[in-house]
Formats: structure tokens, sequence, C-alpha cells
């Protein structure tokens, strides 16, 4: 696989501080997700995508999720039939679906347009991505040796 490179956006959510964006398309509906190497998996939220895509069929993780406003957070295993960000396309793209409702509420709160979910770190690892804050970018150099 070759490198590929898509643009970041930084946005200020109040005090919060900054969280970079990234567009992605899923099932060919574009959308936004925040890069977040702190969130161990890709997670959706399932209202938005619903919203977005209709509703797919769930398998109920047993693990509780946290850090996402809860320590409790009952979370589901979902497939995306096409994932894409930039040229990259991702097919039976498997990622969390839980309630991420706590972020666009709070982007509400700040006027921003809501966002899907996070990109977390498992996808980050896995197609070896650099964040370039100076060139806005973010850098996936493929997929893990």
């Amino acid at each position: 696989m070759h490198e590929y490179k898509v643009p970041l956006k930084l946005v200020d959510v109040m005090e919060a501080g900054y969280h970079a964006h990234i567009e992605v398309v899923v099932n060919g509906i574009p959308t936004t997700l925040v890069v977040d190497s702190g969130a161990s998996h890709t997670a959706f939220d399932q209202q938005y995508l619903e919203d977005l895509i209709g509703i797919i069929p769930l398998d109920q993780n047993d693990q509780k999720s946290s850090g996402i406003g809860s320590n409790n957070l009952v979370s589901y295993q979902g497939t995306i039939s096409t994932f894409q960000i930039g040229e990259f396309i991702e097919e039976d793209f498997q990622v969390a679906i839980l309630d991420l409702s706590a972020i666009n509420i709070a982007y509400q709160q700040a006027e921003l347009d809501p966002v899907l979910g996070v990109l977390g770190c498992e996808f980050l690892l896995k197609h070896r991505a650099i964040l370039d804050f100076d060139a806005m970018e973010i850098i996936f150099k493929g997929k893990e040796k």
C-alpha cells in the first residue's frame, strides 16, 4: 500500500482546547470524525450513524466502554460496508458503536457541526499514521508490517 495524505482541520472547542477533524465517507456518505489517538478503538455514535446510513446489525460487546464522559457505556460492534479516508477504502470495517451524544451536545453548545465519532488508535497504528500539524494533514504510511 502506498502512502497517502489527508487534510486535517483543527477545531477550537471553547475552553476544552482543540480537536483534529478528518473527513471520511461511510457507505458513500461524507461525514466527519475526531482524530483521537487516546481512544483505543474507532467508535461511532449509534444515533448519528442510524440517522446517516440507517440501522445496521449490531453485536453487543460484553465489556463496557469508558473515557467518553462515562465509565459505564454499553457498546456494540458493527460492520460498515465501505469506509473511506482520502484514497484509502476499507470494506467490512469493524467499528465500536455507542452513545457518543455527549460529544455532539458539547459541539452544539459551541455552535459546531456534529461528528460521527472518533478515529481511534487501532486504526492509526494499523495504518502507521503520522499527524503533521505543521502541514495540517495526517499521513498514512500503509498497513503495519
